[in-house]
């Protein structure tokens, strides 16, 4: 039981990862060293990002919602 459990959750897994893959493959190629100039700014942006969730503050009710949730 616990064998078939294990094939069908690793079935399952890989075809969420192969979902994620064409997913991902449809952006628009990105320019060699476009996102690797600055390493250290675009590091604190993440880490800004991150720890002070700012995208989701602009969007106001939804911002405050997302803080407020538990």
């Amino acid at each position: 039981m616990r064998s078939s459990l294990a094939v069908v959750g690793s079935a399952l897994f890989a075809r969420a990862i192969g979902e994620f893959i064409r997913y991902f493959k449809l952006g628009q190629p990105v320019p060699a060293r476009a996102r690797t100039d600055h390493p250290c700014r675009r590091g604190a942006a993440l880490v800004k990002e991150f720890l002070g969730h700012t995208r989701m503050n602009r969007w106001g009710v939804v911002g405050v919602a997302h803080w407020l949730h538990r």
